[in-house]
């Protein structure tokens, strides 16, 4: 039997399609076979370690904590701080100072680093309703940058005085080498009157709730006359 040459024309492209189809298949399967290998031989990608950048995280096996006293979103109003904050706002500073004295008066030297080093002279929390000014005498730790403290003196109880009144404000500009410093408070009208003080203290370059580090507390009366024996 023979085959027509239009049977053949038509037969002819039929195989060269198949085989092509093969081809194209078969060329898939081996590429696939080779991605999926890729994939399974290739180590998984590294995992970010902190010591590994130099974008602030070099010196810190964590992250550094957040004061607690400090609000939790920087949109937060001063008056929204909790309980809990106020009242450690209302205890004396800790930790970036040593310690806080109120005096009568001061001494000053030049420390090791050339800065100031202010000692407290007779330091107490009672004092005579005098003239004399009163002074908070406060040492802190070693620091790398200049800041200021601040102080505001209100009467907590004291007779004719709102508690909320300011009554003086004093201001100590601390530079990297001074490790100590004092806030000198003037009385009222020039003359203590009897009752309890408190003076809250601040740290940066202005007073506002959020860098209000606490509170220190001093009373005004008169001395006890000694008591008179008999003969």
């Amino acid at each position: 039997m023979r085959m027509s040459i239009a049977a053949k024309n038509n037969t002819f492209p039929t195989q060269h399609l198949t085989i092509f189809w093969l081809t194209i298949s078969c060329l898939l399967l081996t590429l696939s076979s080779a991605l999926s290998k890729e994939a399974v031989e290739s180590p998984p990608p590294p995992v970010f370690q902190p010591h590994e950048t130099q974008h602030g995280f070099s010196e810190f096996d964590s992250l550094p904590e957040i004061p607690s006293s400090i609000p939790n979103s920087s949109t937060d109003h001063p008056s929204s701080l909790d309980d809990s904050s106020k009242n450690d706002l209302d205890q004396p500073p800790e930790g970036l100072f040593f310690h806080l004295d109120f005096a009568k008066s001061y001494e000053a030297d030049e420390g090791i680093r050339r800065g100031h080093f202010v000692v407290p002279v007779s330091p107490n929390t009672v004092f005579p309703p005098d003239d004399k000014p009163i002074f908070l005498v406060f040492r802190v730790h070693q620091h790398y940058g200049v800041y200021q403290v601040f102080g505001r003196l209100y009467p907590e109880q004291v007779d004719t005085l709102d508690p909320l009144t300011l009554l003086d404000e004093d201001t100590m500009h601390l530079a990297t080498e001074d490790d100590s410093g004092y806030l000198q408070f003037d009385p009222p009208n020039k003359q203590w009157l009897p009752g309890s003080y408190r003076v809250e203290i601040f740290v940066g370059f202005e007073a506002t709730m959020l860098n209000k580090m606490g509170t220190m507390r001093f009373s005004v009366h008169a001395p006890t006359p000694p008591a008179h024996r008999k003969p």
